[in-house]
Order: structure tokens, then sequence, then C-alpha cells
């Protein structure tokens, strides 16, 4: 682009430009003779061709003086742009890596803060590592589940971590600059790492589904001679634990059956091979015990259904647990509450011998507890984690929350 400068001073005219005259505005005489500033737009038009364009005929414009001060000026332009431009770029440079080292300084600020505020309203502990949220189980069998979680969500951690990195490195490197082509350079194809980032997936994929089969078949694996079988019957709306290989005065099994005034409670020994068998009255319902992470439907007539009603647990450590049925089966489906407890070998044979003589399960529990006085809420004669829920249909308040109910543990 070629720029004119015209200075109009009395009736004289001079224009600056290059080879090549580009008019921005020129004068042009007036009616009264004065000498006025027009709007007349010449555009590309030869410098001896000014004159006429304009209709100056107060003033002599010629081509020699206008060539005159045109190299004149451009000998000066050649003397001092070098100078001017060198400086202008250092001031340039300058001012630009201020800017960039703020820009860089606020942009870290920014990321520590934000993975500041990430790890604090994430509201994660230490103490949760490296199980990342899933509860503290109460079973070997839960335990195993956690372990595929953690390395499956570890994995995941790591497969995003690269994801993030590659992409905002390609942010920063890649990113938009002063004097950049407006589109960067294209790779079409790049073989090997289309290879690359076709196998990892089928690779991770491959390993999520081995470790997940492996872990299903060891929570399913069943030991066929368990220390102890329980059998379980759901009924609308409460259960009934019967022992097998135990002998009550009556001749029957021992029975610990839930009411709407008491919970039943589920007395099982620590480290000992538990198997459940499944069965249900009326509708279906469903076995689950938070603290196990573990849970299965309980069907009518599991044997004509073909339905697998067994399963197997083994509790790692001493405690008490709340259970549910965790199938809508009813009206009063929310109060079918129960409570397992986890206890020594020695109490726990204790509770089944008095038991044996006829005892009712709180009895039996008070006995116990009597002759073990380290059991403490262990052998409470009644539920610790849960308690029975109002069945008054009418009732307008809440059932009140009975003393030594400490809610629900979770295995905790």
């Amino acid at each position: 682009m070629i720029i004119a400068k015209m200075n109009v001073i009395g009736t004289g005219v001079s224009c600056l430009s290059g080879s090549r005259l580009f008019v921005s505005r020129c004068c042009e005489l007036g009616r009264g003779g004065g000498l006025v500033a027009g709007g007349l737009l010449a555009v590309g038009v030869d410098a001896p061709d000014v004159a006429p364009t304009c209709g100056l005929r107060a003033c002599r414009v010629t081509w020699q003086m206008i060539s005159g001060h045109v190299r004149a000026h451009e000998r000066v332009g050649r003397t001092a742009s070098p100078v001017v431009a060198a400086q202008q770029r250092a001031v340039t440079r300058k001012a630009q890596t201020h800017v960039a080292g703020t820009r860089a300084a606020r942009r870290l600020v920014l990321g520590g803060l934000a993975a500041i505020a990430m790890v604090a309203l994430s509201g994660c502990s230490v103490a949760d590592l490296p199980r990342y949220g899933w509860p503290q189980s109460a079973s070997v069998q839960g335990e195993k589940m956690q372990f595929l979680w953690s390395g499956m969500f570890t994995a995941a951690l790591v497969v995003g971590a690269i994801v993030w990195g590659l992409m905002f490195w390609c942010f920063i490197v890649y990113r938009k600059r002063r004097n950049s082509p407006l589109y960067p350079k294209q790779t079409r194809e790049n073989l090997p790492v289309e290879l690359v980032y076709t196998a990892i997936p089928f690779i991770l994929v491959a390993a999520i589904f081995y470790t997940g089969a492996t872990v299903q078949n060891e929570v399913l694996k069943m030991n066929p001679n368990p220390d102890v079988v329980v059998n379980v019957t759901a009924f609308k709306w409460n259960w009934d634990f019967a022992y097998e290989g135990s002998t009550t005065p009556s001749g029957g099994l021992i029975h610990t059956i839930g009411t709407s005034e008491e919970v039943p409670v589920l007395i099982l020994p620590n480290n000992k091979t538990v198997e459940y068998v499944l069965d249900s009255k009326d509708v279906v319902h469903s076995f689950w015990v938070p603290a196990f992470d573990f849970k299965r439907d309980v069907f009518p007539f599991p044997e004509a259904n073909n339905s697998d009603n067994r399963f197997q647990t083994t509790l790692k450590r001493e405690g008490a647990w709340v259970g549910h049925c965790a199938e809508l089966c009813g009206t009063y489906h929310a109060a079918m509450n129960f409570e397992v407890r986890s206890v020594p070998d020695d109490i726990y044979a204790a509770y089944i011998k008095a038991r044996e003589t006829g005892l009712s399960n709180s009895a039996a529990l008070t006995k116990v507890g009597n002759d073990f006085p380290n059991c403490k809420a262990l052998c409470s004669s009644t539920s610790t984690t849960t308690y029975p829920l109002q069945t008054n249909r009418t009732a307008k308040a809440a059932t009140p929350i009975p003393e030594g109910v400490v809610g629900l543990t979770n295995g905790k």
C-alpha cells in the first residue's frame, strides 16, 4: 500500500508518495476562488494526471516536484527505517516477553489452585486409598472385589493422565502464535501411531475382561465342606435363619425368626466359611448385606425355577452389620431388616450350645454375655445396627430409635 501525503499551503500543493500515486483526499477550487479541501477520491492515478483530475487551476503541480519530494522521502526512509525498526522490534520483544511471563505465571497459579480445590472438595482421605470410595468390606470375597475396583480405577487414572498430558501438550506446543499460518501443518496418516492407538485399547479391554472373570469366579467359588450352613428363608416381611446340624430339645433345627417387635440377629463365627441357602415362602425377596459387597435374589421354589440359591462368605473380622431385603416385596418391604454378627469361635460355640438347650435368641445372647464379659456389644440381646420399624400405617410420627442402636456401620 502506497501512502500519499498532501500539504495545502496557500496556492501550493505538495504530495509525497511512491512511484504510483494513491491520493486519498485532494483539493478542489470552489466558485468563490478559495482553496478548500474536497472529497474527490483518486485511486490509482498517475502523478502527471493529478492536476486535471482534481481540477486545480490556481495551483501548478508538476511531476518533477512530486518526484523530487518522493526521492528525498525515500532516501530519508532508507537511512532511518533500520534503526527505528530495530528499536521497535526490541520494544516489541520486551513487551511480548513480559506479557508471556505474566500469562504463564497466572496460568501456573490458577492450575495449582484448581488442583488444590479438586483434592479439597473431593472429600477423599488418605485412609481411603487405594479403595477410591469402595466401602471397607467385612468378607474375604468383598475384599477381592475391592482389589478389582482399585486396580481398574488406578488403570483408568493412568490412562486418563496420559490422555490429559497429550492433550495439554498439544494445546501448549501447537497453540496459535503471532505470524503463524492460518492452519498448521496437517498430518494425514501415521501408521505406527495408529497401530499403537488401536492395540492399547484391545489390551486394556482384554485385561479388564480377564481380571473381572477371575475375581467373579473367586467370589462365587463354593467350598464343598463349609464350616457353617445357614438356611435363610424370607417371608412377608421378615427372615428366618436356621442352623443346619443343630438340634433343639424338640428335635428340630435352631431357628431365629424376626417379628415386628424384634429384629432377627444372625450369629456367625469369624474366619470360617459360611454357606447361605436361600428360599422364599411367598414372593421374590433379596438377601443383601452391604458390608459383604454381595447380594442375591431369594426366589420361591428355587429348584423348580432352576436358580442358584447358594453362596458362601468368609468373615475376616469381628463386628455387626445390618442387612436388608433389596427387592420390592410389598407393603412392609422397608421393614425387612436383620443383623449379622461375626464373633470369635469360642463365643459362637457357647451361643450354639445355649440355643440347643432351648433358650431363645435374646436369652442365649444374654447368657453368653454373662459368661464372656469381654463380649460386650457382640453379645447384646437385641440388634445394635438397626431396629424394628413402624408397621402401623396410620402412625403420624416416626419410630423412636432405641438405646444401644449405633446405626448403620457398613462394616466399619
